[in-house]
Parts: C-alpha cells; structure tokens; sequence
C-alpha cells in the first residue's frame, strides 16, 4: 500500500511536471486534505455499488481515553456514574459496520455491541450480563462492564477524517485499484480551481496568448 505521503507528492510532482510554477503556491497539507475528502468519496461509491469494502480501508486509533462522568439534569446530579469514550468521526454511510473492533489495547478483549435498548435490558441476561460492552452514539461509546484498570479503548474502523489518525509516512486506508482515480481526481480540481495553465511550450513559464505579446 502506498503511504499518505507518496500518494500527495505524486499529486504534486504530477502538477509540477505539467503545469507552470504558479503550482507552487499548492501546499502538500492541502493536498492531503483533498486526498482525505476524495477518499470518503470513493469509497462511498464503491461500497454502493459492491456492498463490500476492501479490508485495507480499515485504520486504528488505540488511545482513545475513557471518560468518567456524573449524569445530571441541569444542575441536578443524579449520583449515576457513566463511562464513556469519544471516538474519531466514522464514515456514516457505513453504519455500524464502520467498526471493526471496539476493546482493550491489546485486542484481546473484544467489546459486544449494544444498542440503547441493549442496555437497558443488558443486566437481565445471565449470559451477557458480565460481557463488556458499547453503544454508539454519533461520536461517542457508552461503555459498561469495563475491566478493572482499563483506561484506553482501542478501535478499528474506516474513519471519516484519516488525516487525524494517519501520519504521512503511515500506509493510506485506501484499496491499491483507487490510488490511481484519486490521484487523477485530486490534479483535476486542482488544475480547475487554481485555474493553472498548462505549460505547452514546456520552459516552466506561465503561456501568453500570442495576441498579448508585445512585438
């Protein structure tokens, strides 16, 4: 897999190579914005039209920190204890399937997921009333059962923005067959939004029509 960094400094060699040095004013930050937006793109379309998604779409962010808070209406507290843990934005039109595993740092205590009513109704289940377990909701877990000494959750996911969990020298969470179309997509809206123009005469100068050359 290629990493973050080599897929955005193609996209800048490849402006670079065929456009004047007014491209220079592109940032490499910017263009791994763009790559991390195009990204959520792609793989949209392609789990709409193949139902699956490619297991190296997954990253994971294993330092997620757990929370301890008092539930209150207002400035009423009610002396109810929650634990909970904030998560990076998930790609939505996943659905919960935008998580692969939710649990201990070492992954060898993989969480159940519950939902809102799950909980509720959690306590009454002799089988997996003592199971470790999450809700999601949006961007937060709520969390029960947790294990004596636990402070960090460990989750693997396809996160919505990769550049908050992915380092430039990190392989990029993308299927090696779309590199290719979102490098492609990312010099087009480049090109077009920073009206570039292309260096015909190939000297890296910016071209003038001929009808504004001073004879």
């Amino acid at each position: 897999m290629k990493t973050l960094e080599e897929i955005g400094y193609s996209v800048l060699n490849q402006i670079r190579g065929h456009y004047t040095p007014t491209s220079d004013r592109i940032e490499i930050k910017l263009i791994y914005r763009k790559i991390a937006d195009i990204r959520s793109v792609l793989l949209k379309e392609e789990y709409l039209r193949k139902k699956y998604l490619d297991p190296s779409v997954y990253a994971q962010e294993c330092c997620l920190d757990i929370g301890c808070r008092e539930l209150a209406c207002g400035e009423d507290l009610s002396g109810v204890i929650e634990k909970f843990v904030a998560l990076p934005a998930l790609e939505e039109f996943l659905g919960e399937d935008a998580i692969k595993y939710f649990g201990s740092m070492d992954k060898k205590v993989p969480f159940a997921r519950r939902t809102v009513n799950g909980i509720t109704f959690n306590d009454y289940n002799q089988y997996t009333s003592m199971v470790p377990f999450y809700s999601r909701i949006k961007n937060e877990a709520i969390l029960g059962n947790i294990r004596e000494g636990m402070e960090k959750i460990c989750v693997i996911g396809v996160f919505e923005d990769v550049l908050n969990i992915c380092k430039p020298g990190d392989a990029f969470p993308l299927p090696q067959h779309l590199v290719h179309k979102l490098e492609l997509l990312a010099i087009q809206q480049f090109t077009s939004t920073l009206n570039i123009r292309t260096d015909d005469r190939n000297d890296t100068r910016d071209e003038v029509p001929s009808a504004a050359i001073k004879k």
